[in-house]
């Protein structure tokens, strides 16, 4: 593996330098990630909230409005319908808080993963009947549940649709279905998760609320303040930080620095977070796989119970109940994972397929998910992982690369399927043990529509290669300009060339630990997962590599997070 420089337009690098006071190195960043204008360089660099769209501007946003503000003069009941991941987490918990806020009757139900599955069921429907309740509100899921929904609708249940993922050929008969990924709408910004549409319906409630002087008599709730968990569900769900997602999580970050949210105080703790400054990287690896974990091997709910706790003690137990499972999980992954790259390299299933799907009936249901995620780090290509069921099903989850589209690859497997739904990214699914063959084969060809061979390059491409003054902490100052990063705005990837190792060490077995020399200056570098390749490593290599500020002891270091060590032959 080697790595290439991103090419760029000289003369844009320098007119941006001008007009901004910026580093070539970060004016160069800029350009890769295609801000060009000068008003686009504006807007990423000044996230506020004129970033933030109309609510009305969503397809049926005002029929789902009209329904609640009903609701919330007669006091009718209302039961918030989520789903097991973190952004349904989030989302559910965005909904009670804030119709609890309202003083309106407001329960919630997340499916199991393992007893119901994905989406609405028409018993949980009879269930939330039975209790009376006059409204569901899906959150983060509903778009394609067609039955459960129509069976509401004859049974005088309404249901509100509020859901971000890919829409069917037909919708279903829900009152009102908010989706920015509807074909009739015309919504600026497609890019936001479930919590960000259900906190857009929370804007079009209060502004309505408002119109009709509903808040002469109590106090307006203040939508800043569920900032917090609208950051985390934007980062663990993986959608672009740009237009409005940026603002929201950069916002988010600051109230959860110093939240008054019981259960995400808990969170932290168990964590080990906030001590220092948050970053989007905690919300993606500390927070959101703990509150992940109970929706895998256990109940979902237990997460929501823990973000909706009053109390100090309860809330700490159960967030130290989701450390656990959490830690649970992680070993369980370690196995599958093993498991699925000796079945993928023993087939040779990596040598002539694109579309990969791999399946045993001992690989748990609830991390098949994670699964393909580490499989498509290593074989960088669309991957499909299933857990055969006792009733001869197979249920999975597939992750993708940005090359291939996996929704529209399922879509033309979709007479194998018994059902399916997902984004680009992302997608779940379910099929009869007799159809898998044809389904691997299918899968294959409809993903090989969208890339060939030649797409799995083994080349890194750098934002810059760095001279040994440009790493300092006026550069780090400057870099903190480009958070918070994520999903379509990646951490800066640099190069170092013709680097003197001075030490090297194993750190926690699998870890490597460096010194590197150079002209001026000794950096220390951290390789994780690379231990291996510490008996291989020359005195003199090129580096690829990110930069962070490393925190031991109260210290704060500058460190390179190496990607990649090359040899200088």
């Amino acid at each position: 593996m080697s790595y290439s420089i991103k090419e760029n337009d000289q003369q844009v690098i320098e007119n941006l330098c001008s007009e901004f006071k910026l580093s070539p190195v970060l004016a160069k960043i800029l350009v890769n990630r295609k801000l060009i204008k000068p008003e686009q360089v504006r807007q990423f660099l000044n996230a506020d909230v004129s970033h933030i769209h109309s609510p009305f501007l969503l397809k049926d946003m005002d029929k789902a409005v009209e329904r609640l503000v009903v609701a919330v003069q007669e006091n009718q009941k209302i039961c918030i319908y989520g789903d097991y991941d973190v952004d349904g987490a989030m989302s559910t918990t965005l909904l009670v808080s804030f119709f609890e806020e309202l003083k309106i009757q407001v329960s919630y139900y997340i499916p199991n993963r393992l007893r119901e599955g994905y989406s609405l069921n028409i018993d949980a429907l009879k269930k939330i009947k039975a209790d009376k309740n006059d409204i569901v509100i899906t959150v983060d899921n509903g778009i394609m549940a067609h039955d459960p929904i129509r069976w509401a609708h004859e049974n005088n249940l309404d249901v509100i649709v509020t859901d971000h993922h890919q829409v069917g050929k037909d919708l279903p008969v829900a009152l009102a279905i908010v989706n920015p990924q509807r074909k009739d709408c015309d919504y600026p910004f497609k890019g936001i998760c479930g919590a960000g549409v259900a906190f857009k319906l929370m804007m079009g409630l209060r502004q309505r609320l408002r119109e009709l002087d509903y808040f002469k008599k109590m106090k307006e709730p203040n939508l800043k303040s569920y900032f917090d968990l609208l950051a985390v569900a934007t980062v663990c769900d993986v959608v672009p930080l740009i237009d409005e997602n940026r603002y929201f999580v950069t916002e988010g970050l600051k109230r959860l620095q110093h939240t008054k949210r019981v259960g995400l105080k808990a969170l932290k703790m168990v964590c080990e977070v906030g001590q220092r400054e948050i970053t989007a990287g905690d919300l993606g690896f500390k927070l959101g796989p703990r509150i992940n974990a109970c929706g895998r091997l256990e109940d979902a709910s237990l997460g929501v119970s823990m973000l909706l706790a009053t109390n100090e003690e309860t809330a700490f137990e159960k967030a130290k109940m989701l450390d656990h499972l959490n830690t649970e999980r992680r070993e369980m992954e370690l196995n599958i994972v093993k498991e699925a790259k000796e079945q993928i390299e023993s087939k040779l299933l990596h040598k002539t397929q694109l579309g990969l799907v791999i399946a045993d009936q001992n690989w748990h249901e609830g991390v098949v998910g994670i699964v393909a995620s580490r499989i498509v780090d290593t074989y960088k290509r669309p991957t499909i992982v299933l857990s055969l069921k006792e009733d001869k099903t197979l249920k999975g989850s597939g992750r993708s690369v940005s090359k291939v589209s996996l929704i529209t690859a399922l879509k033309e497997c979709e007479s194998l399927l018994e059902k399916y739904g997902g984004h680009e990214a992302a997608a779940g699914m379910s099929l009869k043990l007799e159809n898998l063959e044809a389904f691997k084969t299918a899968f294959d060809v409809a993903v090989k529509k969208q890339m060939q061979f030649e797409d799995i390059k083994d080349l890194i491409l750098v934002d810059d290669v760095l001279k040994d003054s440009e790493i300092n902490q006026l550069l780090m100052d400057e870099l903190k300009k480009l958070e918070p990063h994520g999903m379509g705005n990646a951490k800066p990837v640099f190069a170092l060339s013709k680097s003197r190792v001075k030490t090297k060490r194993l750190v926690g077995q699998k870890h490597l630990k460096l010194q590197v020399e150079l002209p001026h200056q000794v950096i220390d570098a951290i390789a994780f997962n690379q231990g291996e390749q510490a008996d291989e490593i020359g005195n003199q290599v090129d580096l690829v590599f990110g930069l962070e500020t490393n925190y031991f002891r109260d210290r704060a270091n500058l460190q390179l997070v190496v990607k990649k060590i090359i040899n200088n032959k």
